[in-house]
């Protein structure tokens, strides 16, 4: 059977999952939904448990990797997010804003970005500096007498979203890669500090600048006018 071309381009990626149940049903709720790119950071070895709670969710437990490190496992991916109870309003941290699974989903799936999904251990989750490399936070309104969700059903709701925004959407943009990013954001810190901005404030510029691109998820085009913009700035100014 084909498998959804849009699905491809979405992977899931545990971090130290320490119940093999648990993996076993992130595996079985993954084909529910047409996805298979399955990644292991440190998780729990296989048992009888995550077979049988995977139930002919098999194969994507046999095409599953395992990774030492999570910068290993999202190395080849454009944007991370993340899925975590709490969420942070202050602009100072690099933790996204908070937007829910169907806000997330429409992104996405519009993007045609490669897209890693990532969530945490059963006990505490993600831990911060975990967050901070995630581009979104992707979090689940439920009942505060108890929000905390299990992570296959958590994974369960967002892959349903994805699922139903990817039916009758093509992907329309080119979107730049992690590492056209990085050499953005990195231009962007090189022409602010040969500026003459206060040093003071370098850090939390940065941590701004980055949060609004993953925000504007630039396209390919967008990247290089930019690129553009800001070399020629640099240039400006080691001229004076």
């Amino acid at each position: 059977m084909a498998r959804a071309k849009h699905t491809a381009k979405i992977s899931v990626v545990l971090v130290e999952v320490k119940s093999p149940g648990n993996i076993g049903a992130i595996a079985r709720v993954m084909k529910n939904f047409g996805f298979h790119d399955l990644r292991l950071v440190n998780c729990a070895p296989f048992a009888d448990e995550t077979y049988m709670l995977a139930m002919h969710a098999r194969d994507v437990l046999e095409e599953s990797r395992r990774f030492d490190t999570l910068k290993d496992a999202t190395a080849d991916l454009d944007f991370v997010a993340a899925t975590s109870a709490r969420s942070s309003d202050k602009e100072n941290e690099f933790i996204r804003h908070a937007i829910s699974p169907r806000k997330f989903a429409e992104i996405a799936i519009k993007s045609g970005a490669k897209i890693g999904i990532m969530l945490g251990r059963e006990d505490y989750g993600l831990m911060l500096h975990e967050l901070r490399i995630a581009d979104f936070l992707i979090t689940i309104p439920a009942s505060p007498e108890y929000p905390v969700m299990n992570v296959s059903h958590a994974l369960a709701i967002i892959l349903y979203e994805l699922y139903m925004s990817q039916r009758d959407t093509k992907p329309k943009r080119r979107e730049c890669t992690a590492e056209e990013k990085e050499r953005l954001i990195e231009q962007f810190v090189k022409v602010m500090k040969i500026s003459g901005f206060p040093e003071y404030k370098w850090d939390k510029t940065e941590v701004m600048f980055r949060k609004m691109i993953a925000r504007a998820m630039p396209t390919k085009w967008e990247y290089h006018r930019l690129m553009g913009v800001l070399s020629t700035i640099e240039k400006a100014l080691k001229r004076k």
